[in-house]
């Protein structure tokens, strides 16, 4: 029971922690994102000539989402560790070219080993079915 409860707790300290850290994010990359607004807006809304919702504030989007991410990339760098981030989720095996995930091993080998005691059980090896033009003709010869 205690161990549920200290899970329980753990749990909850690290979801009020993570919340209040991507709302300290937000807010600074609020910042430049209104000093964007700041000094863009008024300026479209000069040349336009009247007030309207423009694409200016596509910047402004631009810029938050720029800098939300930055800061949250280096946040997460300072939690986890920047090899963390750059590992890879994937690796090719040498040999067949697989896509594997970290550590985990290919099977390779063992497939062909597995076909070969699938060929040995058969009687040797697979035989090709004829393909072209007289195919027909040719798995009637060559007895498919």
């Amino acid at each position: 029971m205690k161990r549920r409860s200290r899970r329980l707790k753990r749990k909850v300290q690290r979801t009020a922690a993570w919340t209040i850290a991507i709302a300290v994010e937000l807010i600074l990359a609020a910042a430049p994102a209104a000093l964007t607004a700041a000094i863009i807006v008024p300026m479209v809304q000069r040349v336009r000539g009247y007030e309207a919702i423009g694409s200016e504030w596509i910047l402004v989007g631009l810029v938050l989402y720029y800098t939300f991410s930055h800061i949250h990339r280096k946040t997460c760098d300072l939690v986890y560790g920047e090899e963390e981030r750059d590992m890879a989720y994937y690796r090719v095996c040498p040999r067949c070219g697989a896509n594997l995930d970290p550590g985990e091993p290919c099977d390779c080998e063992s497939r062909k080993e597995r076909k070969a005691i699938k060929a040995v059980v058969r009687g040797g090896e697979r035989r090709e079915r004829p393909a072209g033009r007289y195919a027909a003709e040719t798995r009637k010869a060559v007895g498919y």
